[in-house]
């Protein structure tokens, strides 16, 4: 059973790694279509809630991942 958990983290972490990434290059391409100075774009990028959000999902789900590892080793 822990087997499976610990696939179901990975699963989630790519799918949330991807959506994150897509999310992105999604925000950057309007961003360049305004014609927005790629500092304000990173700055954007930085302070986007959804962003931040799913970056601390991530981390979260990385840590859990780790530990399990870690725990069954």
């Amino acid at each position: 059973m822990p087997e499976a958990r610990l696939e179901e983290i990975n699963a989630t972490i790519e799918a949330l790694t991807a959506y994150r990434d897509r999310l992105q290059k999604e925000v950057t391409s309007i961003a360049k279509k305004l014609q927005m100075p790629q500092g304000k774009i990173q700055s954007i990028l930085k302070e986007h809630a959804e962003l931040t959000e799913l970056q601390k999902i991530i981390e979260h789900l990385k840590t859990k991942r780790d530990d399990q590892t870690t725990f069954k080793s």
